[in-house]
This record gives structure tokens, C-alpha cells and sequence, in this order.
């Protein structure tokens, strides 16, 4: 699978509505195919490091009666593994890993599209980063910064909050054009589907002395911080998970402001982000570059590139 499945709903006919994705799931018999070959051939590889033997773990899959394209094409397409590789570990627990089936879901919800699982690797955390980078984020290939937005802009509309940002005449994907890690430009070979973990805080993260920090102040630590791609299906997702308790705990940043160091917009400035109790509700805007605010505070990230793992 090689590009995005994106179905819209003036696509659908009445029988297919609503859309759905063929579920992930992991068939026992592939996994008792002579005397368990498969999940052997995972737990050695997971054990050695062993990641240039994907393919023939892809390979054995297929004999074993496995037909799955995103299950098959991840272990012969994806160029980096690590041990949290969401195959792998499907293998070996005999199901597919929950936060994977989750965002497939979440994509269907809200984009009616099936991203290139291919390409999309959890990232190697350190034993401290698994105690507090707990919530994934995938972002998929093709799925535009507008995009996004005008998901976000529909959702509050069923959940009776506004969305705005600061030159709301002119289209996100022109406003902010740069990402660190950008999978929005479909046309760009470079560009994937990929995965982040992000602590799951409702308020950006602490900083030990209390005071904030600029955009600066980021790039001199070597910070590597959320994209607003990557704040705004953040978002989505916690209004999905929270939206039925009181306001004040159904948005992000209440409190606070999320610093977005890792997108600028065409003037070369960051973002900030946070959630505005009056009329403007999920509000972006502009970020001056040497300004430091207390409560204004970048999300750290995990991503590639991991530690060194043999492919």
C-alpha cells in the first residue's frame, strides 16, 4: 500500500455509509503455523535486534496465510525499526497493539482516509521517556494542515466550541507552510506517515524553574518540540476522549499555553496555542521569537531518529 485510501462521503453509497476500515487484526492460525514459527522469528528479532530480518519475518507471514497488505507491506517497505515496532510486537502479543487500532478508528472518524502504515514506526523511547511519553500521535501522508483544521472547526461545531486563528482569511496550509516533520505534502517522496510519542497532559510541559520559555530558548536547548499538525490531531483526539466532562477539562491548555517551536509560518515566526474561554475558542497565533511568558511552555516529543537499532 502505497498511498493514502481517502474516501469522502459524496464517494459513498448508501449500503457503504458509514465508511469503515477492514480491521487490524492477527489470525491465531498464522501464529501456530509450524509450531509457531512466526512469533518465534519475532521474539528472536526483538531479542537480537535483528530488524534486517523483517523480510524474511514478512515472508513466513505470507506462508503462514497472511493476506494482510498492512501488516506485510510495514515489514518489507518501512526503512527504520526499533523494538516498539507495532508489527512486532502485534506478533507477539497475538493482537494488534491497541494505540495502532486506534488511530485507525480516528482516521476513519474524522477523515474518512486509511494512512500508509507502511512507514509508520513507533519511535525508541529510553526507559525514563516510556514513564512519561505514553500517548502516540500519527500523523498521515497527505493529510493537509487545512485539513485538519477544518476537522477540528466541524468538531466544535458538535461540541459547541469555536476555532480560530490569527489571519483566518488566508488557508492554514499557506499561513504555515513549515514543519519539522511534515508528512502534508502528498506529492513529496520525502514526506511519510509517522508516528510521535508526546506526554498526555492537558497543559503543556513543566519547566523546572516555573518560567517559560521562547522559541529561542528551544532551539538553543536542541528541544524537539510538537508541529501544529501534530498539536491539532493532539487536540482532536483529546476533545474525543473528553468531551462529555465539564469544559474547563474537555480542552487543552487551559491554564497554559502551548509553545509550537516546530512549525513557522511565512513570515518565519512559531506558534503558540491555547484554549481561549470566550468567543475564540481553540485559538493559534503567531510567536515572537525572543519573547519568554511564564505561562507559555513547549510539548516535548519523541521521534525518529531512535538510537542506533540494526536494520
Amino acid at each position: 500500500m502505497s498511498e493514502i485510501s481517502h474516501i469522502s462521503e459524496n464517494d459513498l453509497s448508501p449500503e457503504q455509509e458509514p465508511f469503515r476500515h477492514k480491521p487490524f487484526e492477527i489470525a491465531p492460525e498464522w501464529l501456530t503455523w509450524q509450531d509457531g514459527t512466526v512469533k518465534k522469528m519475532a521474539i528472536q528479532i526483538q531479542k537480537d535486534n535483528t530488524f534486517k530480518h523483517f523480510p524474511i519475518l514478512a515472508d513466513a507471514l505470507e506462508d503462514a496465510g497472511c493476506d494482510e497488505p498492512r501488516l506485510l507491506s510495514h515489514l518489507r517497505q518501512c526503512s527504520q525499526h526499533t523494538k516498539e515496532c507495532w508489527v512486532l510486537n502485534s506478533l507477539i502479543q497475538g493482537e494488534i497493539e491497541p494505540c495502532i487500532e486506534e488511530w485507525a478508528q480516528f482516521y476513519e472518524k474524522h477523515f474518512a482516509m486509511e494512512p500508509d502504515w507502511s512507514t509508520v514506526e513507533l519511535p525508541e523511547r529510553t526507559k525514563e521517556e516510556e514513564k512519561e511519553f505514553t500517548r502516540p500521535i500519527v500523523v498521515a501522508k497527505g493529510l493537509t494542515l487545512e485539513h485538519i483544521w477544518q476537522a477540528l472547526k466541524k468538531q466544535g461545531e458538535e461540541h459547541q466550541f469555536s476555532c480560530y486563528h490569527y489571519q483566518p482569511d488566508i488557508n492554514l496550509d499557506q499561513l504555515v507552510p513549515t514543519h519539522e516533520r511534515d508528512a502534508c505534502n502528498a506529492n513529496d517522496p520525502k514526506h511519510i506517515s509517522y508516528a510521535i510519542w508526546i506526554r498526555p497532559g492537558q497543559e503543556a510541559d513543566p519547566i523546572p524553574d516555573g518560567l517559560g520559555l521562547s522559541v529561542n530558548d528551544v532551539e538553543e536547548q536542541g528541544l524537539e518540540t510538537m508541529t501544529l499538525p501534530e498539536y491539532l490531531l493532539n487536540y482532536l483526539k483529546f476533545d474525543d476522549q473528553n468531551k462529555d466532562k465539564p469544559e474547563a477539562r474537555q480542552h487543552l491548555d487551559t491554564e497554559d499555553y502551548t509553545l509550537i517551536a516546530g512549525s513557522r509560518d511565512s513570515d518565519g515566526f512559531a506558534l503558540r496555542a491555547d484554549w481561549d474561554s470566550g468567543p475564540l475558542g481553540v485559538y493559534v497565533y503567531w510567536s515572537p521569537s525572543d519573547t519568554r511568558v511564564r505561562r507559555v511552555r513547549p510539548r516535548r516529543v519523541v521521534s525518529w531518529p531512535a538510537q542506533a537499532s540494526e536494520k
